[in-house]
């Protein structure tokens, strides 16, 4: 045993990644103006909604070239996730989620509050959205 030649070391060879499938810069602007256009949802979340939003991209800025479109809809959520990473850190997620309890703290606090609507001022067409004012303890006894 003592006779035997040292096996050469192997140098460590450089790992080869394979070639992207998709090429960034191009999906990067509609993806980016969807991301926005959708509130910054989640990769999960956004994936599950560019076939709806792709319809509302192309209406407001152009067909987008067919390889495109089909990038866009088979991209998968660790992939969106990975081109929204730099904009995540560039644009924190601050207007919307979860709202802070403060809100619910009145006895009474305005039901349009918390379901986003805005009151119209009154006109000569009808009322769409309506204020409505609920007493906290109708909410908490569940009645």
């Amino acid at each position: 045993m003592q006779n035997r030649k040292a096996k050469p070391v192997a140098s460590p060879t450089k790992r080869l990644r394979p070639k992207r499938k998709y090429q960034d810069e191009v999906l990067l602007e509609p993806l980016k103006r969807i991301w926005f256009a959708s509130h910054q949802l989640c990769g999960k979340r956004l994936k599950a909604a560019i076939p709806r939003w792709l319809p509302h991209y192309e209406d407001q800025y152009g067909i987008l070239a067919d390889n495109v479109r089909a990038d866009l809809l088979k991209v998968s959520v660790v992939t969106l996730d990975r081109l929204l990473k730099p904009l995540r850190v560039q644009h924190p997620k601050s207007m919307f989620g979860t709202k802070p309890g403060s809100l619910l703290s009145s006895p009474e606090f305005p039901l349009a509050l918390i379901i986003g609507t805005k009151p119209r001022p009154a006109s000569s067409r009808p009322i769409r959205w309506l204020t409505v004012t609920i007493p906290w303890s109708e909410i908490s006894s569940g009645g």
